[in-house]
């Protein structure tokens, strides 16, 4: 029996779906690379690109 993938992942700010993150299951995700989990960038994988380009820019300007 196949079982369905999991939601997708969404910005903890604005509630979007996030782009570039795999919908595996927990046992699927212990196999793939660690670059398939999330983003490269800072809150990636939290944060969707608009989100977290504001956030850094906010830091910046402190």
């Amino acid at each position: 029996m196949k079982r369905s993938n999991p939601k997708k992942r969404i910005c903890k700010s604005c509630g979007k779906a996030l782009k570039g993150i795999k919908r595996m299951n927990a046992f699927s995700l212990r196999k793939i690379n660690k670059s398939f989990k999330r983003v490269n960038r800072k809150y990636g994988g939290e944060l969707c690109t608009t989100c977290s380009r504001e956030k850094i820019i906010e830091t910046v300007r402190k």
